[in-house]
């Protein structure tokens, strides 16, 4: 199984990427950073949602321990 992180996973592209990659069997990490927004609406027990903001060392550390492994793909589409 892929293992996929997608920042910028709660709305627009973002969103539609997360969706994507589980319909595709993939294990994917989905951030956002003040409102998990659509990804609520989404039951897949493959997909892991964390709140994240590059400015907190804490929440970077409990994403990257959550992880605990390889990551097969970064889509870095927060701020686009």
């Amino acid at each position: 199984m892929k293992s996929v992180v997608i920042t910028g996973a709660n709305r627009g592209i973002g969103l539609e990427l997360t969706k994507q990659f589980l319909d595709n069997g993939s294990k994917v990490y989905a951030t956002f950073r003040s409102d998990s927004g659509g990804l609520e609406q989404i039951d897949n027990p493959n997909l892991n949602t964390y709140k994240l903001d590059v400015r907190d060392g804490d929440l970077i550390q409990k994403l990257v321990e959550a992880i605990d492994g390889e990551v097969d793909l970064l889509i870095n589409n927060a701020g686009v």
